[in-house]
């Protein structure tokens, strides 16, 4: 409550007419530290579902009571918040933005070379299923991914699945991935630079993420 106090006597001092917040710790701080300064608009964001306990979500609502608008990135988003209470009429979809420059590889490889520079195998008729995500949090929920990865393989020979990312994570997942005995055909490629080439080469790309409403990694 303190800092709640130094940031509406900082709004104040400044003159700031609009203050827009950006996820869960800043609706609730930034929400109540503008409505206490009265500033004349006031924003937040809202960008993900399921993550939150009962009491988290009972606290920012009481944030987003106080808020004039409220931006989702997703229409799923949207109607998370409508199904919990909040008004429809505050809620506006934005969604993210996509650099398209960033998906363009950056070199005219053939799929064969980028491949090979990725540790990929190259065999005739592979087809590659990505996930690209830190391997930090259970948010991203890459053992749903691995266990459908072992639900294709029992059907399709011919695929190989790709985890682009680093994280605390990465040993357990390998483990779970020999579990379902599919270790030999799953390429744990670490952190990823050439995200666009990864995806030129990729056949299907997945989110298999718990709540995210939309997705910003690429």
């Amino acid at each position: 409550m303190r800092q709640i106090n130094r940031c509406a006597k900082f709004i104040k001092q400044n003159q700031i007419s609009l203050v827009h917040t950006y996820d869960f710790y800043t609706n609730i701080f930034g929400m109540f530290a503008a409505s206490l300064a009265r500033v004349p608009v006031k924003i937040a964001s809202k960008r993900e579902t399921l993550s939150k306990t009962k009491t988290q979500l009972l606290i920012e609502h009481q944030a987003f009571r106080v808020c004039d608008k409220i931006l989702a990135n997703a229409e799923a988003v949207k109607r998370f918040l409508i199904e919990n209470g909040v008004s429809a009429e505050k809620i506006v979809t934005i969604y993210n933005g996509l650099d398209l420059a960033r998906l363009t590889p950056a070199l005219n490889l053939k799929r064969v070379e980028i491949l090979r520079e990725l540790g990929l195998p190259s065999a005739d008729g592979m087809k590659f299923v990505t996930i690209v995500a830190n391997l930090r949090s259970d948010v991203k929920n890459h053992p749903m991914f691995l266990q459908a990865a072992r639900k294709v393989k029992e059907n399709f020979a011919n695929v190989a699945f790709v985890l682009a990312g680093e994280g605390e994570l990465t040993e357990s997942l390998k483990t779970l991935a020999k579990d379902l005995g599919i270790e030999k055909d799953t390429y744990f490629i670490g952190r990823c630079a050439q995200v666009a080439e990864l995806l030129r080469v990729s056949d299907v790309c997945v989110l298999s993420s718990k709540s995210e409403g939309f997705s910003i990694r690429f």
